[in-house]
């Protein structure tokens, strides 16, 4: 597609408020620009990438901010906001493959920057009519700012969102898409289980799992790679028949699961040696150790 094809055809597209089309011509990931690139001959770099998209993303959420009703372009504004996020996390890790120097995040920290600044944009909206309202994609930009802040460990941020949720004037959880619902509550539930609230940890990702589509067997490993530990902590053992539908949180907690089970203290202390070092990297190792002393209690009550 030429760039003069591809202006027609956007600029078409915003006279119609089609959100859709317009997000499909400007995504990275998307036929209309690898086309438009290939045709120019312009070279790939991840950190152009990423200065380009951001000055992009800078550009739409000006215009975004003035939109009034502005819900039609929520969909452009994910597709800014996911491609920023990837080409971010592309060119930190090509910078540091290229210079060989100490993991670097410089782009991603842009990148959280942006989408602070896109969920500023949607939750202080004030068009009178709710249906209408940017504030619908206050959740989306939320959970993308969730999983930056987890990559960036910068966990302090997150309740800053948090707060900012239960402050201001946003439709109820239940009212957004199950997509938004189930993610929100999967890191809701991470923060609650950093917070020790095993319990509050426990109630979301519980229900982040109950709410999840069985066509998403991804989403939902992520979810029991997490309630599985909290759910030990209160003497639920997981069913074999669970372990056995997602084999990733099979192959991480079997041992651990049949050990407990058993209250075979020593066998669940080879099993959680066996995957420290990943059980550390997941934070999760503290709750295991924490649960062994249920796996002992189960051995006295035999």
């Amino acid at each position: 597609m030429r760039a003069s094809e591809f202006a027609t055809s956007a600029g078409r597209a915003v006279r119609a408020s089609d959100g859709a089309a317009l997000s499909e011509l400007l995504s990275l990931r998307g036929s209309a620009v690898q086309r438009t690139v290939a045709g120019a001959g312009i070279s790939r770099s991840w950190h152009e990438a990423h200065e380009a998209q951001n000055a992009a993303t800078s550009a739409f959420l000006r215009i975004f901010a003035t939109m009034a009703p502005g819900r039609w372009a929520l969909s452009v504004l994910y597709t800014l906001l996911r491609d920023l996020r990837w080409v971010s996390i592309m060119a930190d890790r090509t910078s540091v493959t290229q210079s060989r120097a100490a993991s670097s995040q410089k782009h991603l920290e842009e990148c959280a920057r942006q989408l602070n600044k896109a969920f500023g944009v949607c939750a202080a909206d004030r068009h009178p009519d709710m249906d209408q309202s940017r504030k619908w994609g206050t959740y989306a930009v939320a959970n993308m700012l969730f999983s930056t802040y987890f990559a960036l460990k910068s966990l302090a941020l997150c309740r800053n969102i948090l707060r900012a949720l239960s402050a201001g004037d946003i439709p109820p959880l239940e009212a957004f898409g199950r997509g938004d619902v189930v993610t929100y509550r999967y890191y809701l539930g991470r923060l609650r289980f950093l917070d020790e609230d095993y319990d509050a940890a426990e109630s979301e990702l519980a229900r982040a799992l109950a709410e999840s589509p069985a066509s998403a067997p991804r989403n939902q490993e992520r979810i029991l790679i997490y309630l599985v530990p909290m759910r030990l902590l209160r003497g639920i053992r997981p069913s074999a028949e669970l372990l056995r539908r997602f084999p990733q949180t099979h192959a991480l907690y079997g041992d651990i699961v049949e050990a407990y089970s058993r209250g075979d203290a020593r066998a669940y202390d080879a099993a959680l040696r066996a995957s420290d070092r990943t059980f550390v990297r997941l934070g999760l190792y503290l709750a295991l150790e924490r649960a062994r002393a249920v796996c002992i209690s189960r051995l006295f009550r035999r």
